[in-house]
């Protein structure tokens, strides 16, 4: 990127997202880079959210997209010096490359409606594939959460004027003595939201065929969705208590069962990043994740790779395999790049660029 200025602008984060915890990663990322920036920029960034609420444009009654739409809509006019920052794909407002007044810079994590149609209506597809199209042509900058989805975008739409590469934020902490919620046994974590492309039916029918093979290894399950997946996994052969559904859980117990898992376990139809297998590789505990890009160009180390949809019989005789062997733990090459302090630097430079 080229340009600059003296300008200090303020910064409109437009963090709607943040009130629909249950979109898991997407609004996770948005609570980590708004706290980042308002370390780097206070008081100077501020919470779009916040801000409608107190300027009575908040539309609760409008859908997530339209009411995010709305809200950054009114409030660009409201604050045309702002520099406005996406955390999601819509970019409803042109910036200065389209003749707009504002700067914008967008968050692009993935491109999952492109590959997994199964999932989303012809009709929703076309709306999210305008929507992402916008965003390559109103935003100033577009930041992706990997290679894998710049290349994925680049593909679909070519090569916006402006854009980066920066990995997701991973804040690690002590994990702290193993969680009363983990019992005694061994177990596989599986540390996600209820969404379709997670494939929960695929990794419960694995588990079914695992559970034959290794009797004291148990499949915890963390993240919204709870009665879903649990009368998902009650449907399956499993012995009653093999599969448990903690819920949402607090940070501290999050990153002790991410470190005293015997594996973290993702069959994901797709990914863009994958939060929660970066948190688990932070703590050096060995994977077990679907043969996606994403995954390939984040993980190996201690990291065995399957068909997201691999027939359970062969996937359970791997895993028990990839089990049996000896692991230790391991510092994941990309741990630098996700800490929080280069993340936010990075984010930093790029506001800057604009004046921020």
């Amino acid at each position: 990127m080229t340009g600059g200025s003296d300008i200090k602008r303020p910064i409109l984060f437009v963090d709607i997202v943040q009130d629909y915890p249950a979109m898991g990663g997407v609004a996770r990322v948005s609570e980590q880079v708004f706290r980042l920036l308002a370390r780097q920029f206070s008081p100077r960034v501020l919470s779009a959210r916040a801000l409608a609420r107190h300027r009575g444009l908040d539309a609760p009654d409008l859908a997530y997209l339209d009411r995010e739409r709305h809200v950054a809509q009114a409030l660009a006019r409201q604050l045309p010096e702002a520099i406005l920052f996406f955390p999601n794909f819509q970019s409803p407002v042109p910036g200065l490359l389209r003749g707009g007044t504002s700067p914008v810079v967008n968050l692009i994590h993935d491109l999952q409606f492109a590959f997994l149609t199964q999932h989303f209506s012809p009709q929703r597809r076309d709306w999210l594939s305008g929507a992402f199209a916008e965003a390559g042509t109103h935003s100033d900058c577009l930041v992706f959460v990997s290679q894998t989805t710049r290349r994925h975008y680049l593909k679909r739409y070519g090569a916006p004027r402006n854009h980066a590469v920066i990995y997701n934020p991973v804040e690690v902490h002590s994990p702290g003595p193993r969680p009363p919620q983990a019992g005694s046994e061994p177990f596989l974590l599986a540390s996600m939201h209820a969404h379709p492309h997670k494939n929960f039916a695929g990794l419960f029918r694995v588990f079914d065929a695992l559970a034959a093979r290794l009797p004291n290894l148990r499949l915890l399950l963390t993240g919204h969705g709870r009665e879903t997946l649990s009368e998902l996994a009650a449907a399956g052969r499993v012995a009653p208590g093999r599969v448990v559904h903690l819920g949402h859980v607090e940070e501290r117990v999050l990153q002790s069962l991410s470190y005293h898992a015997t594996a973290f376990v993702s069959l994901s139809e797709f990914e863009g990043f994958n939060m929660s297998a970066a948190l688990a590789a932070c703590h050096g505990t060995p994977l077990i994740l679907s043969d996606l890009d994403a995954h390939r160009e984040l993980f190996g180390q201690e990291t065995l790779f399957l068909p997201a949809h691999v027939g359970p019989e062969d996937g359970a005789q791997r895993i028990a395999q990839f089990l049996g062997q000896p692991h230790s733990r391991y510092a994941w090459k990309w741990r630098p790049a996700c800490s929080p302090a280069r993340v936010g630097a990075i984010y930093a430079e790029v506001i800057r660029h604009f004046g921020g």
